[in-house]
């Protein structure tokens, strides 16, 4: 009697076992499945990302630089914030790290964050006083042109320096904590990255 129960027992948590694997199966797939499934929902998300983004560039449009300034800022908290949702998100997943690390490392994505925040309104600022400056200055229209021109050309370029300086800084912050940082394949890259 005590054998059959035994082996009706070990029969059940066997048959709890499969079924629990084909559960896992059937939502992940196996190896080679799980990592496609993978890449198709970053995929997904990319593509979600860049209709929200066009639909609110979409949204600006007739407003004034004022009321602009104020949706793009709200626009990046928002996305900023879902960013952060999905970062903890993963780290909660990750059983490489401590919860010192994983807060050193949200600590990190905040701080650079602010710090971009602050960069973009200085720039309005910036951009707006330079603009008044120009429209109440006594140059001809070509003068001005140029004059904008080179004003938002060398705005670009020290935004890119800033842009790859936070990457980096990324980059060595993922590698200190002995994560992969991804770095884009050629397809990845924006045309203009690649020549």
């Amino acid at each position: 009697m005590r054998v059959k129960k035994r082996v009706l027992i070990l029969s059940a948590a066997a048959a709890l076992f499969f079924m629990s694997s084909v559960l896992v199966f059937a939502e992940y797939g196996s190896g080679k499945n799980f990592q496609k499934d993978k890449q198709e929902k970053w995929t997904r998300r990319k593509q979600e990302q860049k209709e929200e983004s066009q639909e609110f560039k979409k949204s600006l449009e007739g407003k004034t630089p004022e009321e602009k300034h104020q949706d793009k800022e709200s626009f990046y908290e928002k996305t900023h914030s879902d960013h952060m949702s999905a970062i903890k998100e993963k780290l909660a997943k990750n059983n490489k790290l401590n919860e010192q690390e994983k807060d050193e490392l949200i600590s990190f994505y905040e701080e650079q964050y602010r710090e971009n925040a602050t960069w973009r309104n200085q720039q309005y600022n910036r951009n707006t006083s330079f603009l008044e400056e120009i429209a109440n200055s006594a140059k001809t229209p070509e003068e001005k042109k140029e004059a904008v021109k080179k004003h938002f050309q060398e705005q670009k370029v020290g935004g890119k320096t800033r842009w790859e300086k936070q990457r980096f800084e990324k980059e060595a912050k993922k590698k200190d904590f002995g994560l992969n940082y991804k770095e884009k394949s050629e397809k990845e890259k924006p045309l203009k990255e690649r020549q």
